[in-house]
C-alpha cells in the first residue's frame, strides 16, 4: 500500500526513519509493492542489505512465466549463494548470511554487472526484459502474485532503484509515529510504502 506525503526535511515530521525494516524469519510474509514496471532497457538497484535466516529468495524482482525468458531480480540467496536473475538466473560475487553487504547492480542486453562490498562480477546473458509487473521488495512478483520464496530473515538499510539510468525509488526504513507501521519512504515519490503482504515488518532502532 502507497500513502502519498508532503515532504519537509529528511523526512516528513510524520515519520521516525529507523536503522534498518526486515522481515521475520518465519510465518508471515509481508513485502512492498514498489509501483515501478519492470519495463527498461537498464535496470539498475543497489541496496545494503542482509540476510539473517536460511531460505532462498529474492529481494526485489519481477518474473513472468517460468522466468527462463522473462525475469529481473536483484539480491537474492540460493545455496549460501548471492543470486540475481537476468532471463535465466546467475550468481553474484560472495553474500554471506549474518553480515551486512552493500551491492550495486546492473543489468541490460548483453552486460550485467554485479558489485557487491566492492567486487563486481559480470555476465553477458543476451535477451531484452520487457516485464508488465511492478516490482516487489522482500519477494519477487511471480505473473502477479508475491512468490512463496519470500525473503525470510531480510533486513533493508535503503534501496534505491534506477529505470534507464532516472533514479525511481530512493527508500528509507521507517515508521509512521501516528499508529507505528512500519515500511519505507521513498523520497523520489514523497510517499511512504506499508506492508501489501501479511503479518508485520520488523524494524531496527530509531535513527
Amino acid at each position: 500500500m502507497m500513502v502519498v506525503q508532503s515532504s519537509g526535511g529528511r523526512l516528513p515530521d510524520a515519520f521516525q526513519e529507523v536503522e534498518w525494516v526486515g522481515t521475520p524469519a518465519s510465518g508471515s510474509n509481508p513485502y512492498i509493492d514498489t509501483g515501478i514496471v519492470a519495463n527498461a532497457t537498464v535496470f539498475r538497484a543497489a541496496a545494503k542489505y542482509i540476510q539473517t535466516a536460511t531460505g532462498d529468495y529474492y529481494g526485489l524482482g519481477a518474473r513472468l512465466g517460468d522466468g527462463t525468458t522473462d525475469q529481473c531480480c536483484f539480491f537474492g540467496f540460493y545455496n549460501n549463494n548471492s543470486e540475481f536473475a537476468w532471463r535465466g538466473w546467475f550468481y553474484g560475487p560472495q553474500a554471506m548470511r549474518n553480515q551486512i553487504h552493500e551491492a550495486d547492480a546492473i543489468m541490460r542486453n548483453g552486460l550485467q554487472e554485479i558489485t557487491i562490498d566492492g567486487t563486481t562480477r559480470t555476465y553477458g546473458k543476451t535477451g531484452d526484459f520487457n516485464g508488465t509487473l511492478n516490482f516487489y521488495v522482500f519477494c519477487r512478483n511471480n505473473d502477479g502474485s508475491a512468490y512463496s520464496g519470500y525473503g525470510k530473515g531480510m533486513r533493508y538499510y535503503y534501496l534505491k532503484m534506477w529505470l534507464d539510468d532516472v533514479l525511481v525509488r530512493d527508500y528509507i526504513p521507517c515508521y509512521r509515529k501516528s499508529d507505528g507501521e512500519i515500511g519505507m519512504y521513498d523520497f523520489i515519490s514523497n510517499s511512504f510504502f506499508t506492508n501489501a503482504g501479511s503479518g508485520t515488518f520488523e524494524k531496527g532502532n530509531d535513527v
